[in-house]
């Protein structure tokens, strides 16, 4: 009996585990290297092509982050209390409802993807390089919600190469 409760336990460990591969596997579809672009040029013009480009599309932006104001007024606190390695750092974010309500009616779960993200730095190693990207959404597994995952990574994707074609 004993046995039997062994083996059932492994056997439900190991498919747990392959689930996770599994679903990790499918939410990171686009890899980071494929979501950012750098340009070469001033960062508050990049930065504020970036917000035009969702403003232009009728979206409004709901939060603005200064990652880099943060980094500074942290610093101290930090661990090591090392440096920021930014010499400007922000996101904002925004929704577009129709992709919304899509991923949302595809799953419930699928919540966890609002509001869409997109960043700008700079770092001190590289000044004048300016780096655009988005945040991957996380989205539940199934074939609806990654049907869904996959326009919303194109219309990401979309913003982020229309600033930086503008920018070269």
């Amino acid at each position: 009996m004993f046995k039997g409760f062994c083996r059932s336990l492994l056997a439900t460990c190991v498919a747990a585990a392959v689930m996770l591969v599994v679903s990790a596997t499918v939410v990171q579809a686009v890899d980071l290297d494929d979501r950012i672009r750098t340009v070469d040029g001033e960062f508050e013009l990049v930065f504020q092509d970036l917000q035009d480009a969702v403003i232009n599309r009728g979206l409004s932006i709901v939060y603005l982050g200064h990652i880099d104001k943060m980094l500074e007024r942290t610093a101290a606190a930090a661990a090591d209390g090392a440096a920021s390695p930014y010499l400007n750092a922000r996101y904002f974010q925004f929704c577009n409802s129709s992709l919304t309500h899509e991923s949302l009616r595809a799953d419930p779960r699928n919540i966890a993807m609002c509001p869409f993200l997109v960043f700008a730095y700079e770092t001190t190693s590289e000044p004048g390089k300016i780096s655009l990207g988005y945040r991957a959404p996380d989205l539940a597994p199934g074939d609806a919600s990654q049907a869904v995952g996959v326009k919303v990574h194109a219309y990401l994707a979309e913003i982020i190469q229309q600033v930086a074609d503008e920018a070269q």
